[in-house]
């Protein structure tokens, strides 16, 4: 089977293959946890997920620089279409004789051989083309060898009736565990996190309690606090916010990422590659595409605050955000950040997309056309659910994210679930004042999540009030009189905000869409309670949460 994933090549083929085939996976997992052999349950388990990424990474094309290096990379390509045409003629209709099935199996090992020693001189020349390769997955001591000091991973690997949970750090495998946490469970705390945007942030949430207990509780005595924490997903663990993940003291939660940095992996191999790029200078040219379907005036109003941070830069906003504009620019920026809706398309990850002005920019578009992003430090996506797709059953997390990845970016910011529009603005804001002041993105991540997280609708409401003077566009007033109306129903102002979200729904001719009509009727059949204008209104995991780093970090 691991045979059959190197002589794939379209991933459309591959994912879907490999995505049916992870039970002898996940039972030699079970097995190797059982005998306490922990480092071969883990290479196990790095076998059994279809590792998207580095497949499409390795196969769709080779990113050999210098021509002795072009002239190996041929070659190698050679060796395995001779591989897959003789394993193709050894299975071919109409059987072979013992013969016949000797000689090609003779031949196919001549040029797996070949293949190996192609791609040990290519490895010593390209260690980073080399990282990419999934023929030759790195074993354990590999993968530990490129961790940062004072970092360390946490890898999940689900089963139906069992998690596996690996704690890397720079020695080594630190700690292994076999949970009896059936993926039903996980899938129920999934349903529990999507329900949050229809409960306008009020949703249960108390359920990251138990992750944290399940998860991380039992690491505790093997980490320090304030380290760099990786986590990689596995299956429905893709959806959750981890990070969001806490235990009680006096005073309140304490969440995952108040205790450590964190950052989140498609798959362990891809940091030592991500470590092979250096991004780009500490400050640098800013690319901002924002509003192109002109129905988000607060992330135009976002794009155009931190390009102030930056003392300017390239603004596209509406209609000047086009595709075209968007593929020529990019590899001129240090950083790049997108203030759009985005979509994601469940049954073909790579088809998933950022809405533009004029075409949508599709995350294969990302993979092969947007190459030269080697100068890139950040890539930020504020459109929602950017870092999601569905992950197959063994799979990584195919996504926009991993496609700007891949594309040359080190580190991508990007969002697990539908963001609110004011709140993001907010948060990214203050995030860009803490990567322009030199902190890393992790630490600035968290410091804008906790500042979210303490403003009151008071504080909001002034920004709203401040936005308001800003804008001149009859209909942008009316998108900010809107929000201004949620902030107030946040803070239980409730007959004021449906008296002026009714005003501002009219001006934009809105007032009719069954989802505005609904939430000015849950308005005023909810039940009356003091209104609080020093209540933190984002507070909720739904607010703040859902952005998240994937990559370097």
């Amino acid at each position: 089977m691991d045979s059959l994933r190197g002589e794939m090549r379209r991933e459309e083929l591959k994912v879907p293959f490999l995505g049916t085939r992870t039970g002898p996976h996940e039972d030699l997992v079970r097995l190797l946890a059982r005998l306490g052999r922990w480092a071969e349950a883990f290479e196990a388990a790095q076998r059994g997920r279809a590792r998207g990424l580095l497949d499409l990474m390795a196969n769709q094309r080779l990113r050999l620089r210098g021509a002795d290096l072009e002239e190996l990379g041929r070659e190698l390509e050679e060796a395995r279409d001779a591989i897959a045409a003789l394993y193709r003629d050894l299975h071919r209709d109409g059987g072979r004789t013992p013969q016949e099935r000797a000689d090609i199996l003779r031949k196919m090992a001549d040029r797996q051989e070949r293949e190996r020693k192609l791609w040990e001189e290519i490895k010593a020349k390209s260690p980073l083309w080399a990282a990419l390769q999934p023929v030759h997955p790195p074993r354990l001591e590999e993968i530990v060898s490129g961790l940062p000091q004072g970092s360390a991973v946490v890898e999940l690997f689900s089963s139906p009736r069992e998690v596996y949970v690996f704690l890397l750090t720079p020695e080594g495998l630190a700690r292994a565990l076999a949970l009896d946490l059936p993926r039903s469970t996980v899938v129920g705390w999934v349903a529990l996190t999507r329900a949050w945007e229809g409960q306008m942030g009020s949703g249960v949430d108390v359920f990251l309690e138990e992750v944290y207990r399940w998860l991380f509780a039992p690491l505790l005595s093997s980490l320090k606090g304030g380290e760099r924490l990786y986590l990689v997903p596995h299956g429905p663990f893709h959806y959750l916010p981890l990070q969001a993940a806490y235990r009680k003291e006096e005073g309140g939660r304490v969440y995952l990422c108040d205790e450590f940095r964190v950052t989140f992996l498609p798959s362990s191999p891809v940091l030592g590659h991500l470590k092979t790029r250096t991004g780009g200078a500490p400050t640098g040219p800013l690319l901002a595409i924002a509003n192109p379907t002109g129905d988000l005036v607060h992330s135009a109003q976002e794009a155009r605050a931190i390009a102030s941070l930056f003392g300017g830069g390239r603004l596209l906003l509406g209609a000047e955000a086009t595709r075209d504009n968007v593929l020529a620019l990019a590899p001129r920026h240090t950083f790049l950040h997108f203030a759009c809706h985005s979509h994601v398309d469940v049954e073909n990850p790579m088809a998933s997309f950022l809405a533009l002005a004029d075409a949508p920019l599709r995350a294969h578009e990302v993979f092969y056309e947007m190459e030269d992003l080697q100068d890139c430090r950040l890539v930020a996506l504020s459109a929602c659910d950017s870092a999601t797709a569905r992950p197959h059953r063994a799979d990584e997390l195919m996504s926009l994210a991993t496609a700007f990845l891949y594309a040359g970016a080190p580190v991508v910011l990007s969002t697990q679930w539908p963001v609110d529009d004011l709140s993001t603005s907010l948060l990214m804001a203050r995030f860009y004042q803490g990567v322009l002041s030199g902190r890393e993105p992790a630490q600035a991540l968290h410091e804008a999540q906790q500042y979210l997280r303490g403003l009151t609708a008071e504080e909001v409401l002034r920004y709203c009030q401040e936005l308001e003077g800003q804008v001149h566009d009859e209909k942008e007033k009316a998108l900010v009189r809107w929000s201004r109306a949620q902030v107030r129903a946040l803070a239980w102002d409730f007959a004021q905000a449906r008296r002026e979200g009714k005003e501002a729904l009219q001006a934009l001719g809105l007032l009719d869409r069954p989802r505005f009509s609904a939430w000015l009727e849950n308005l005023a059949a909810a039940p009356m309670r003091p209104k609080d204008y020093g209540r933190r209104i984002y507070a909720h995991p739904y607010y703040w949460a859902g952005f998240i780093l994937v990559g370097r970090g």
